[in-house]
């Protein structure tokens, strides 16, 4: 399971965690993204338009240093 010490130690010297901190509404946007809400149900939650929330995202997106995001539809249950 995993690899080497080495190629691990080489990942790490790859990640940058943030180029800064994020500001209170990114970690509340990250936050509601992370337990599975899409960007319109945070827009609604947070008084903003979908777009707000979208640059939002891309914001902290750019703090970790992550250039694409792929979005995924919400699953439903069968």
């Amino acid at each position: 399971m995993g690899g080497s010490n080495g190629e691990v130690a080489s990942m790490a010297r790859d990640i940058t965690i943030t180029n800064r901190e994020l500001t209170p509404f990114e970690q509340l946007v990250l936050g509601l993204l992370c337990e599975g809400k899409t960007n319109s149900a945070i827009a609604r939650e947070t008084n903003h338009t979908e777009k707000v929330i979208e640059n939002t995202v891309s914001r902290a997106a750019k703090a970790f240093g992550i250039r694409l995001l792929v979005t995924f539809a919400p699953c439903s249950p069968e």
